[in-house]
């Protein structure tokens, strides 16, 4: 394919080859998955729900008010759901009172997952605080 173009008013024209040009091939880019996370009402009812998440190497893991949830990374399939305060007991915490305001942190270096909540009501002010290994939840 050819194709004429013009220097100026003056000059001739000249024939230019398209095909000399080096092949050029557009990259594409993948951006990752978007996962649907917990839905306000339906997963909890906690108002605010103070949600924050984490992503760790094969897990992603959604903490709010009233509930954990994780995922596979690489699919965005569910693999684990469960209120606060019952995720808290299995791990061996004493929960007298409804957790609240919890947080999540995967750490690169101790590869562990550390989730922290409160509860304040009756029984005076806690923390509770569960360290996993490798996995979250400990499901693999």
């Amino acid at each position: 394919m050819t194709r004429r173009s013009r220097k100026n008013s003056k000059s001739k024209t000249k024939q230019f080859d398209y095909n000399t040009l080096e092949q050029r091939n557009l990259l594409a880019v993948d951006l990752g998955i978007n996962v649907t996370g917990a839905t306000y009402q339906t997963d909890s009812t906690a108002y605010p729900a103070n949600a924050t998440s984490d992503t760790g190497v094969d897990h992603i893991v959604e903490v709010m008010n009233g509930r954990i949830n994780v995922y596979n990374k690489d699919t965005a399939t569910p693999l684990y759901s469960e209120t606060m305060d019952s995720f808290f007991t299995a791990a061996g915490s004493f929960v007298p009172n409804p957790t609240e305001n919890p947080n999540v942190i995967y750490d690169q270096l101790s590869e562990r997952w550390f989730v922290v909540a409160s509860g304040t009501k009756d029984q005076g002010n806690w923390i509770h605080l569960a360290i996993g290994e490798n996995t979250p939840t400990g499901l693999e």
